[in-house]
């Protein structure tokens, strides 16, 4: 009996028929949660990338100023709206962080859901888990726009287009403003257009504040002084007043301390040439005037459209007025303006102060040339009868129908007050030799408008490589990467890259 218990336990030790199946049956099993994890875990991820997809929406609408519903609500309505997400899940939101230029909002969700497969190896749930976070700064923005139209502008493109730079600066220029308010909510942003030739017309009424008297009302234009362009570092907690010493870079000079500038021409190849586009004079005509604080994109439209150009480029003036503009310490002008209808009364708190949180200050400049220097017409010329017996200071119409036929630069009829190269003439403007140059007055007023936080873009148009124009525009550009040199009909897509990066919401994660 023990021998034949013996002999069978030997025989069952060492019979290996059927191994292959449990051996199978463990692959198969082994094989089958394995597959399942992967099955379970890219349900996981589907249902992770919904949640997360849910949040960032519903960060972004509960980040903004305009947002009346609180975040626990509109966060559950963008969750309830997903495919795959249960209505159960757990949201964690602080308070939000307010400053007094930026709203932000932070959300973590989570929620568990029951797996298939793992659950075979202990795991009967996996959570899922998302955060997001968004914020509105800035809910203001101040824009000033400086489009270059200097004579070259009527130039037309090259590569067999009969377009000119001036149509597609048109073009380009309506795209932006069209783009720019898309971006932004009513009444939260203005643009101040400046058109810049040899100098700004800056329009009757900003004349007389600066000058407190006119001549004549052809020219529009103001003459400053080498100090006006002077760069003086100050903190950005300044207090303003009309002069303060410390911002002049920036701020226009004090009220009625100005001369207005001469009405003339220094050249006529272009303006005889028969080119459409082009008008008489150094300062631009009345229509070319400066749009000021505008809020209303066709109203810039239609300035932009029937923008013609004019002699010499003064980059310098072009860049000055545009710094001005978003200088708090041009409040009293801003003041002047509104009362004359210039300006609408909503917008009687700018420019506002650079250490206000609540707004953004942007200058983007665009020219097609290099920066000239500021010429005047000799007194014992300008002052000249036109006819009437009578010897009258900027007689207008006597020089806009006979300087061109009666003078030439060979009768040394103009002077300069100041070259790109140098400052030549010192006639009581304070302007000596030693001091400046027209470049560098406009790399000053950058500088200024850099140190008070303003961000630039400079747009360089057909500009030769290497040229001082080129070197001058990627000098005042905030970076490299907001320098754009463009050519043809690439600046319609420098503008929208501009645009679209001028905009107050982003996700932060």
């Amino acid at each position: 009996m023990l021998s034949t218990v013996r002999f069978k336990l030997i025989r069952f030790r060492d019979d290996v028929y059927g191994g292959i199946t449990a051996l199978t049956v463990l692959v198969f099993l082994t094989m089958f949660v394995s597959v399942g994890m992967g099955i379970d875990f890219m349900r996981h991820e589907t249902f992770r990338s919904e949640l997360q997809d849910a949040l960032d929406r519903c960060v972004l609408a509960a980040a903004a100023f305009s947002q009346t519903v609180d975040a626990q609500t509109t966060c559950e309505g963008y969750i309830k709206s997903t495919n795959f997400v249960p209505e159960n899940v757990t949201l964690n939101i602080p308070a939000p962080v307010v400053t007094t230029g930026s709203r932000t909002i932070l959300v973590t969700a989570s929620y568990e859901f029951d797996t298939y497969f793992l659950k075979l190896v202990g795991m009967p749930s996996l959570v899922v888990q998302a955060t997001g976070s968004a914020a509105e700064a800035a809910s203001k923005i101040e824009v000033s726009l400086a489009l270059d139209i200097s004579t070259s502008m009527s130039r037309e493109l090259t590569g067999g287009t009969s377009q000119t730079r001036l149509e597609v600066l048109r073009t380009s220029a309506n795209a932006f403003v069209d783009e720019i308010f898309q971006l932004a909510r009513p009444g939260d942003l203005t643009v101040s257009l400046v058109p810049f030739a040899g100098h700004v017309n800056v329009g009757a009424s900003a004349r007389t504040f600066l000058t407190n008297y006119s001549t004549e009302n052809a020219s529009r234009c103001v003459e400053f002084e080498t100090t006006d362009f002077d760069y003086v570092p100050k903190p950005p907690s300044a207090t303003y007043s009309g002069n303060h010493p410390s911002t002049r870079a920036t701020m226009l000079p004090a009220q009625g301390t100005r001369t207005q500038m001469q009405h003339f021409q220094y050249s006529f190849d272009f303006y005889t040439s028969g080119v459409s586009e082009i008008d008489w004079g150094w300062c631009p005509s009345n229509v070319q005037e400066i749009e000021f604080m505008q809020h209303d994109p066709e109203a810039l439209k239609t300035r932009i459209n029937a923008l013609r150009t004019h002699e010499a480029t003064g980059t310098q003036y072009g860049m000055k007025w545009a710094a001005a503009l978003l200088d708090p310490g041009t409040s009293d002008l801003t003041t002047y303006l509104i009362d004359r209808n210039i300006v609408d009364a909503q917008h009687s708190d700018q420019p506002r102060p650079y250490a206000d949180g609540e707004v953004q200050k942007f200058i983007v400049i665009m020219s097609d040339g290099d920066t000239t220097g500021q010429k005047r017409l000799r007194s014992q010329h300008y002052q000249a009868d036109d006819g009437d017996g009578v010897v009258e200071e900027n007689e207008a119409a006597w020089w806009e129908t006979r300087l061109p036929a009666e003078h030439s630069l060979g009768y040394n009829v103009f002077e300069d007050i100041y070259s790109v190269d140098r400052f030549d003439v010192d006639f009581s403007f304070g302007f000596p030799d030693s001091e400046g140059t027209a470049r560098q007055a406009f790399r000053n007023v950058c500088d200024a408008a850099k140190e008070n936080g303003v961000v630039i873009f400079t747009l360089g148009f057909d500009l030769i490589e290497g040229s001082d124009a080129q070197t001058d525009m990627a000098y005042c550009a905030t970076s490299s990467s907001h320098f754009y040199d463009v050519n043809g009909l690439e600046l319609s897509t420098a503008f929208s890259s501009i645009a679209s990066t001028i905009q107050k919401l982003k996700l932060l994660n």
